[in-house]
């Protein structure tokens, strides 16, 4: 399978100047379409990342099946491409500001959604599910609360609130 450059960019190929289609849009129209295609984009980045990885990482509770063939990772590999060329067209011809995002604001904001999920799976909370056994509350909430604890880290050392040497001192095994 061909391996995408690291830093593939799309010029637009059509001769169109640049903006052509702009006063079709107001502010709020644009802002969606700009928003839209930078999530269809997203995607189609990190189809192109899952499909040139060598490997899967190992996971404990997911187990990916149905592995596709090479000629089906070369053609989702071609069309995620042709996505993101189709999507620099159109940031092209519409005059589509590139915005940036700050990866450590995306990464932080993940693992926030994912302590509050953490929350909601506590023994208390799992009650909405059905009666819980009180053994579970004295095995599973320290458990959760060290995951939520390791889950809140990576956002305080994303945001700079602590040192990587505060989660991991020098001579620490980690």
């Amino acid at each position: 399978m061909t391996q995408p450059d690291q830093h593939d960019t799309f010029p637009p190929t059509a001769s169109t100047p640049r903006g052509v289609h702009r006063n079709l849009l107001n502010d709020s129209q644009r802002r969606s379409l700009s928003v839209t295609l930078q999530r269809v984009e997203m995607a189609a980045w990190r189809l192109e990342e899952a499909l040139t990885q060598r490997s899967t990482p190992p996971l404990v509770l997911t187990r990916l099946i149905n592995p596709l063939d090479e000629q089906q990772q070369t053609a989702l590999l071609t069309l995620a491409r042709l996505i993101r060329q189709e999507i620099a067209l159109l940031a092209h011809e519409y005059d589509l500001a590139v915005t940036e995002q700050n990866f450590a604001r995306l990464v932080m904001a993940e693992f926030t959604l994912l302590w509050a999920d953490l929350e909601d799976v506590r023994p208390q909370k799992l009650l909405r599910y059905g009666n819980v056994k009180p053994a579970l509350h004295q095995v599973l909430d320290p458990q959760l609360q060290h995951l939520i604890h390791l889950v809140l880290t990576i956002d305080a050392v994303g945001s700079g609130r602590i040192t990587p040497e505060q989660v991991f001192p020098a001579g620490s095994s980690q």
